[in-house]
């Protein structure tokens, strides 16, 4: 999944961040459906759960600012 985020806070990039993943056709993209993570180890821990088990999976998350 390739997440293009918009340059604010990280902690406004959360809802967009899960919205992209409940959009997506990753097999537990129905995890982020009505749900956002509090925090950036929140969402990582969640999209880990949402990936294919038996498959290599790869996130790139461009223009995150992270201070």
């Amino acid at each position: 999944m390739f997440y293009t985020a918009s340059a604010q806070t990280p902690e406004r990039e959360l809802a967009p961040f899960a919205e992209a993943v409940a959009c997506s056709n990753l097999p537990g993209a129905d995890l982020f459906r009505d749900v956002t993570p509090k925090t950036w180890k929140a969402a990582l821990r969640l999209f880990a759960s949402a990936v294919p088990e038996e498959a290599p999976s790869v996130l790139v998350i461009d223009e995150l600012l992270t201070s």
